[in-house]
């Protein structure tokens, strides 16, 4: 028994995940492989070469993208952790200098 053929139900993705089920526009996604024609093997190993490398330049733009937005959120609660310890440090001095004054 083998397995019965698979048919797509519409055209191939191009990999950004435009009208895929559930994904956003730039999700992650696989992309339909290249048909080519063998006749020139050396051709055809550079273009395939050349799609590998688009889809991994392209991947890794998409994850650094990404990145950008949560680098900053990380940053602005670690400034404001630090803030909130200098403040949870200085209010005790400060309320000890003002009884010391008023004594």
């Amino acid at each position: 028994m083998g397995q019965p053929e698979m048919q797509p139900e519409g055209p191939p993705q191009d990999g950004r995940g435009e009208g895929a089920a559930g994904l956003r526009p730039g999700d992650l996604a696989g992309r339909a492989f290249p048909l080519g024609d063998w006749a020139e093997p050396a051709q055809r190993l550079d273009e395939l070469y050349r799609w590998v490398e688009r889809g991994a330049l392209d991947t890794a733009a998409w994850y650094l993208a990404d990145r950008v937005w949560k680098r900053r959120a990380a940053r602005s609660l670690r400034c404001g952790a630090a803030l909130g310890a200098v403040a949870g440090a200085a209010l005790p001095l400060l309320d000890l200098t003002l009884s010391l004054i008023h004594i």
